[in-house]
């Protein structure tokens, strides 16, 4: 999970570098079903096999919540002003499913750790240090974006509820070729392109399709079944707005301040604190009485 943030953060550069090319929705749709087909030798060698419904099931509900999730946040963001610091605006209200996942447990049963409620308050504190470059009010633009993030945290626990049914990057690859076709029929529907302009884009597009979406979400999947603690999860992968802002220093020459690096350590800090187990240190043991 801690290589799929690494992936996603980096992707942002690429992001940025494809806008204008295409419109958002035939790149989702492409990038999408490109991942879904980099994953098909995977499934072919090994002779993965459909042993529950449910992963068909789960793929589908999969897709439709990441799809929902990436109009919300695409449709967001165009609806920013050029001066709105749109990028990390963006960033961080989409990274506030580290909050959401955890309330959704919590309503659902689940108590959570003192250590994870901490970790939970200096990933978000350190989230707005790195992505927030000044105030501003909540605009309309503001509240899809925060859908979108509710989205998010809905897509990470409906991973964690159909993973068990079947081979995680089965499930992967239901749900790439779910979002890919969603998003290419409201990409046909609403939007125009000119598809020659793929070859002044190929690399940027090579990259999401087949490390952000193929192998990232597929990592995401794999990482979760075998994590099986949703809110752990999200704290790893808030890591890629770190690594999205350590991309664009070390690709794009993008300098970072000194408030954004304490964010940084922050999430850091969070993150480690989260894997922390207090109760198998000595120090944090009560010695019982003899």
């Amino acid at each position: 999970m801690l290589l799929a943030s690494l992936i996603w953060g980096t992707a942002f550069v690429y992001q940025d570098q494809i806008n204008g090319a295409l419109s958002p929705f035939a790149v989702n749709g492409i990038r999408m079903l490109l991942g879904g087909v980099t994953l098909l030798p995977y499934i072919l060698i090994k002779k993965v096999k459909i042993t529950d419904k449910r992963i068909v099931l789960g793929g589908i509900v999969c897709g439709l919540v990441l799809g929902t999730a990436a109009f919300l946040q695409q449709y967001g963001i165009s609806l920013y002003l050029a001066d709105q610091a749109v990028a990390g605006k963006s960033g961080f209200l989409t990274s506030l499913y580290i909050i959401f996942v955890p309330v959704i447990t919590v309503f659902t049963g689940k108590r959570l750790k003192f250590t994870l409620i901490i970790s939970i308050l200096l990933a978000t504190a350190g989230l707005y240090l790195l992505c927030i470059k000044s105030g501003g009010s909540i605009s309309g633009a503001d509240i899809l974006v925060l859908l979108c993030a509710v989205c998010f945290a809905v897509h990470i626990l409906v991973i964690e509820y159909f993973v068990r049914y079947g081979d995680a990057v089965l499930l992967s690859v239901i749900q790439l070729f779910t979002t890919g076709a969603v998003s290419f029929a409201i990409s046909f529907i609403f939007e125009r392109n000119n598809y020659t302009n793929i070859t002044l884009v190929w690399f940027p597009l090579l990259f999401l399709g087949v490390f952000s979406s193929g192998i990232a979400y597929t990592l995401q999947m794999v990482g979760q079944k075998q994590l099986c603690e949703p809110t752990v999860a999200t704290l790893i992968m808030s890591l890629e707005s770190v690594f999205a802002a350590l991309a664009g220093w070390a690709l794009s020459g993008e300098r970072l301040s000194l408030k954004e690096l304490f964010g940084c350590a922050l999430v850091f800090v969070a993150v480690i604190l989260a894997q922390i187990d207090f109760q198998k240190i000595p120090f944090f043991v009560k010695k019982k009485d003899k």
